[in-house]
């Protein structure tokens, strides 16, 4: 395909066309594992774990195995070190499956992981990470209430550490119970 005469001239055009966007060796055969996964395990369950509400906590042990539960925290932290190309492929894979479970995974590397190894000291990094790339542990945000709405610039609520909040709470699934 031949380009216009006047965008030969923009800079950085040329260079973006001819742009390779293939996945390496290492990112292919993560996204494979993660499609494989999805195949088997997420996609003939997700409608009826979509339609019963329930936080799919049995499965968070699963994905933490396979690297999804902090995909691009370094191995030094407890991660799989995987790459964001890596990350988003795989996600890819896992939101064909299943939504809901592709946005708990997303919540978990984009907006708890991430904001710890970027903006978190090493004592952060090293309490935080490893639990929650490996283990059960499961970060969370807030970004609406009843003013606000999902304004999350317009959130007036405040947190203070207390005795009674310097804790971690642990998620309770009544199937497990016994």
């Amino acid at each position: 395909m031949d380009l216009a005469p006047w965008a030969l001239n923009l800079p950085g055009l040329w260079q973006a066309w001819r742009m390779d966007f293939s996945l390496t060796a290492r990112q292919a055969a993560f996204r494979q594992k993660v499609q494989e996964f999805a195949a088997n395990e997420l996609e003939p369950a997700a409608g009826a774990q979509d339609r019963n509400g329930r936080f799919p906590l049995g499965l968070v042990d699963e994905l933490a195995r396979l690297g999804l539960m902090g995909t691009f925290v370094p191995e030094e932290h407890g991660g799989p070190g995987e790459d964001y190309v890596s990350y988003v492929a795989a996600l890819e894979e896992l939101s064909k499956a299943w939504a809901s479970l592709g946005a708990i995974v997303s919540v978990q590397n984009s907006m708890v992981c991430y904001p710890i190894l970027r903006f978190g000291d090493e004592s952060q990094q090293r309490k935080f990470l490893p639990r929650l790339a490996r283990d059960k542990h499961i970060g969370c945000y807030a970004f609406a209430e009843p003013s606000a709405g999902s304004d999350a610039g317009g959130i007036q609520t405040t947190a203070d550490r207390t005795p009674a909040l310097d804790h971690t709470t642990t998620a309770h699934d009544p199937e497990q119970e016994d």
